[in-house]
This record gives structure tokens, C-alpha cells and sequence, in this order.
């Protein structure tokens, strides 16, 4: 199993690219990690999950003049991450998702719902 493609593991591993930011700074830092994954490897799957970890956090601040990485709720993350890969899997084209990026979100779901025969777009 690629255990590396685990949502646990992936989401551990993003929370690394973050620090603690003001508000204000939030939008920068969020595009200046997201942009350093362009033409890497894991570009579909990190640029998502950094996209997602930002959608939290920016709703986080919402209430208050810091953000706070351990208030991040990973469950939050976890579905908007995996709504943003099913929709990109439904609209690869529109997208420009690369063979390698489409294999990569399959790959995600086939790790992280291993013993189901579910398909990405099966899962609420």
C-alpha cells in the first residue's frame, strides 16, 4: 500500500509547508506553497491539500487576527480536499489534468477506501 497517499499521512506532511501567519498574510503564504509544487511530482494531490488547508484556515480566521494551525479541523479538510479531487478526476480536461495526475487522485481513493469497491465519485 502507498502509504504516503494516506489522507493522514498527506495531511501531516502539508501542516510541514505551514507557519504561523497573521491574517493578512495568509492569501501570500498559502500561494507561495501551493505555487512551489507546480511540476512536482505530487503537484495534483499537494496543491489541492495546501488549497484546502487554506479554505480552513482563511474560515478560521474569519474569527480571529491569527491563524491558529492546531484549530485546523483535518475532517473538514479531508472532505473538501477529496471534493476537489473528484471533481477534477469528473473534469480532467477542463483542468488540464496530466495522465500522472489523474492516476495519482485514483491512486489517493484506492489507498485511502482500500477494502471497498467504491469509486471516487461513490463517496459522500
Amino acid at each position: 500500500m502507498k502509504t504516503e497517499l494516506l489522507f493522514k499521512n498527506l495531511f501531516a506532511r502539508a501542516l510541514k509547508d505551514w507557519s504561523e501567519c497573521s491574517v493578512k498574510e495568509l492569501y501570500d503564504l498559502a500561494e507561495e506553497i501551493e505555487h512551489s509544487y507546480i511540476n512536482h511530482p505530487e503537484e495534483i494531490i499537494m496543491r489541492n491539500m495546501h488549497h484546502c488547508i487554506y479554505g480552513e484556515l482563511h474560515d478560521l480566521a474569519k474569527n480571529s487576527l491569527k491563524e491558529k494551525m492546531q484549530d485546523l479541523n483535518p475532517e473538514i479538510v479531508k472532505k473538501d480536499f477529496e471534493d476537489s479531487l473528484k471533481y477534477g478526476l469528473a473534469n480532467p480536461e477542463n483542468l488540464n489534468w496530466s495522465p500522472r495526475s489523474i492516476k495519482m487522485a485514483k491512486e489517493y481513493f484506492e489507498v485511502n477506501y482500500p477494502l471497498t469497491n467504491i469509486t471516487p465519485e461513490k463517496i459522500t
